[in-house]
């Protein structure tokens, strides 16, 4: 009876260790993050007013992007559901025009993707991220779109402080022709207000059909929708980081919910430019602003052909 109390208390002592030396180890056997996903919120129609989208994955090539818990390369997911999205959208429309700026694990720099979206002219521009933090407790989605020019100027970027702080953008007109320049104006303009509405609903809809943790509407002066003349929002679906969420990711059954409440969003979008009747979009001080990226904007570069179709101009303050 002795001996046998002797190799409890051994065996308790034990247990003890691994949990204080080796938490990890304990932790690798508690079941893993239960997916939760409410489903689509709206049924499947054809578009009417969104003829053709541009669907953009973050990173890829020499640029991974984050890399979480998982260790799964943001670059390769975002891919992926990219093109979940893509290949689910012509199953809802086929008649629904949808092109990915990349379609493989290849460098594309964040001008290229501006350039390509302004020579097709996409009624929208849908960029595909995932997230990490620090803070391996942060996780839920976040819907990013442009801030209005000039909005966020002073700002340190995290990581960057060394580059100093950003200045106020300038855009970039056509030398001489005052007329050109209006017009260029009025376009980026009516683009940003478009694609401030087009992120509300966006994450509206994310939000519901999801379930997941409602991270809001973000403003910034971010580079990849900085040069563009369409309505453009970035879509961060989560974070790798975080021990649950960065796990659920690379299943299948997560993509499949977060792909749906992408096409809920784009549903929501579609209607609202068919009725025409968006509000003007302006800056709130309630709303996250972030700070510019530094580098060269895509605004410089060469001039892309004038659209075949016009961006609505009658709300433009």
């Amino acid at each position: 009876m002795a001996a046998l109390r002797t190799r409890r208390t051994v065996a308790t002592f034990a247990a003890l260790l691994l949990t204080v030396a080796a938490p990890g180890l304990l932790r690798a056997e508690t079941p893993a993050a239960e997916l939760r996903c409410v489903g689509p919120q709206l049924p499947r129609r054809p578009f009417t007013a969104l003829h053709r989208l541009l669907i953009d994955p973050g990173h890829g090539g020499g640029e991974p992007g984050t890399i979480g818990v998982a260790e799964i390369a943001e670059k390769h997911l975002a891919l992926l559901i990219a093109k979940r999205l893509r290949d689910r959208l012509h199953e809802v429309d086929p008649a629904l025009e949808v092109r990915l700026t990349r379609s493989a694990d290849v460098d594309l720099s964040l001008q290229a993707r501006a350039h390509q979206a302004n020579l097709w002219n996409p009624e929208l521009f849908l960029s595909l991220h995932l997230n990490a933090a620090p803070n391996p407790e942060a996780q839920g989605i976040e819907t990013l779109t442009l801030a209005p020019l000039g909005t966020v100027p002073g700002d340190l970027v995290p990581g960057r402080e060394a580059e100093g702080t950003c200045s106020v953008a300038a855009e970039v007109g056509v030398v001489g022709d005052d007329t050109a320049v209006v017009l260029d104006d009025l376009r980026r303009a009516a683009a940003t207000n478009l694609g401030l509405v087009a992120a509300e609903l966006m994450q509206q809809s994310a939000i519901a059909a999801t379930g997941a943790y409602d991270r809001e509407v973000k403003q910034g002066r971010y580079r990849v929708l900085r040069g563009l003349y369409m309505p453009a929002i970035v879509v961060e679906m989560g974070f790798l980081s975080h021990p649950d969420e960065g796990r659920l990711i690379p299943l299948p059954e997560w993509q499949a919910c977060t792909v749906e409440a992408l096409i809920d969003g784009l549903l929501r979008i579609d209607a609202t430019l068919a009725k025409g009747d968006y509000p003007v979009a302006s800056p709130d001080a309630s709303r996250p602003t972030l700070p510019a990226e530094p580098g060269a904007d895509p605004a410089a570069l060469p001039p892309s052909p004038a659209p075949t179709r016009s961006i609505p101009t009658q709300d433009l303050p």
